[in-house]
């Protein structure tokens, strides 16, 4: 396993510290990933953009059913566990474990109906 040296969050200062706050405004605490960038806080800005950017003209649920058909293809098992247990609207749907990964069949997702938020001009 490797192991990342990096700056605890008592000891940040300068751009760490405001990232370090940001995320604990967010999360309520630092997560891991936050921690791995301490070293390049930038990076994380530029990553959080990256991904804001992405997920801009698409509406949640079809983020999530594209999340879960990538993770189902690339056969990422916690990924699409995870997807199909937060897309769940009854609590009486067994829920995946390690023991019995998911079986779902991913649908062909479709263009976005006359319904969906037109794309923004750029």
């Amino acid at each position: 396993m490797t192991f990342i040296r990096t700056v605890r969050p008592a000891d940040a200062s300068g751009d760490v510290r405001d990232m370090y706050e940001r995320q604990e405004d967010h999360w309520g605490f630092v997560p891991n990933y936050a921690k791995a960038f301490s070293h390049r806080p930038e990076a994380l800005a530029r990553w959080g953009r990256l991904l804001a950017e992405l997920r801009r003209p698409t509406d949640d649920r079809r983020f999530e059913l594209v999340t879960f058909a990538a993770a189902h293809a690339l056969r990422n098992r916690m990924l699409s566990a995870t997807s199909a247990a937060s897309s769940s609207t009854s609590s009486n749907t067994p829920r995946p474990t390690a023991a019995s990964p998911p079986t779902m069949k991913c649908s062909r997702i479709t263009a976005p109906s006359s319904r969906s938020r037109p794309m923004p001009k750029t």
